[in-house]
């Protein structure tokens, strides 16, 4: 996916970028997300505060992992990390576009602030 962007990891980006829970940046800046020390980006994914993927950056990933997962012969699980205080029409419009990517069954999980 990165190198769609042009972007380029060194291996501690890439060790760093194994332990996220979740892409937690948009990809252009996920080199700086990965530079800053653990506490500070688990203090970000805590809080909230990081940038978040554009529609079309969520579809090339889903795209790409499906592609990944396909290649490697095994089963695509789509986790869902929604904020509580996402309206359900938003989280139907995200539902639709995972739906126009080809996943029929995402895992819907909500997060309490």
């Amino acid at each position: 996916m990165a190198a769609l962007y042009g972007v380029t990891f060194t291996p501690l980006q890439l060790e760093a970028l194994a332990t996220l829970p979740f892409l937690a940046a948009e990809v252009r800046q996920l080199p700086d997300f990965l530079t800053l020390p653990r506490y500070q980006r688990d203090k970000l994914l805590e809080l909230g505060e990081n940038n978040t993927l554009s529609k079309e950056q969520l579809a090339e990933c889903i795209n790409v992992a499906q592609d990944a997962a396909q290649d490697a012969n095994q089963n695509f699980l789509f986790f869902l990390k929604i904020d509580s205080e996402v309206g359900a029409l938003q989280a139907m419009r995200l539902v639709e576009l995972l739906q126009k990517q080809g996943v029929w069954h995402p895992i819907l999980m909500i997060q309490q602030k």
